[in-house]
């Protein structure tokens, strides 16, 4: 019997150890924004746009025919940095890698101890 038991010992840690399992102080998975924090992500996406647009007009130059749906996806960290960012929807790397770079830059004016928010932003890209 406590040969079983230090078995299940031993392999609950293993578990953890290899994220089968999590910590018990482990931060919470992000979760999706609310409606007022919806509002005020799309409030500072729109003011700060400018620079990825200018990702799409420079790879337009290239190629007059870019057009697409790009779905940026991207936590919120506690101190309203960016992380995890991540772009599908359109096959054009460079306008990804570019439209990821200047997400990085964002910092959220939201503050929200221990917690991470999820967001998924649709950007439509066509020439004017």
């Amino acid at each position: 019997m406590e040969l079983r038991m230090r078995k299940r010992s031993v392999l609950a840690a293993l578990l953890c150890a290899a994220g089968g399992l999590q910590a018990a102080d482990a931060p919470p998975p992000p979760r999706a924004p609310e409606a007022a924090e919806r509002v005020a992500i799309g409030e500072y996406v729109r003011a700060h746009i400018a620079p990825v647009e200018n990702c799409y007009i420079r790879r337009l130059a290239i190629n007059p025919l870019l057009r697409g749906k790009l779905t940026v996806r991207f936590d919120i960290a506690s101190d309203g940095s960016v992380t995890n960012e991540s772009a599908t929807g359109m096959d054009d790397q460079a306008l990804i890698d570019c439209v990821l770079g200047e997400i990085r830059r964002w910092q959220f004016p939201i503050s929200i101890p221990g917690e991470t928010l999820r967001v998924a932003y649709p950007l439509t890209f066509k020439p004017d």
